[in-house]
């Protein structure tokens, strides 16, 4: 796997972990009721997705490409909104998509995205 590839892997475990954490958080801060599980399932559906992506980087193929695209632009189109509401986390949540999505247009990148990549015998996908 070409080291842009193993980054973008890396790098989407780690937005799926501070995810996972901060749902965590939220849940811990305001209890757990109904409506509190319902929100905290919106909060990490992203995390969940983006952890599924990552699971699946080794195998390559265009499509996993696009997803990864789609859910990073998500991510920004979110810290946007974070920056529209003078949220200064805003402009910190933007830097991880971003950086993911430049590493997912470099040429190794996208020559390992273009077909399926090899499948090592011990792999789930």
């Amino acid at each position: 796997m070409p080291k842009p590839v193993r980054a973008v892997q890396i790098l989407m475990f780690l937005v799926a972990a501070i995810t996972l954490l901060t749902t965590l958080a939220f849940l811990i801060s305001v209890g757990v009721t109904a409506a509190a599980l319902g929100a905290a399932a919106w909060l990490v559906l992203p995390g969940v997705v983006g952890l599924v992506l990552a699971l699946r980087v080794p195998t390559g193929g265009k499509a996993l490409r696009r997803g990864i695209i789609v859910l990073e632009a998500f991510y920004i189109l979110l810290a946007l909104a974070a920056i529209g509401r003078s949220d200064p986390r805003g402009v910190a949540n933007l830097v991880l998509p971003v950086v993911i999505l430049v590493l997912l247009f470099r040429p190794p990148a996208k020559r390992h995205f273009a077909g399926r990549a090899p499948v090592a015998p011990d792999s789930y996908f």
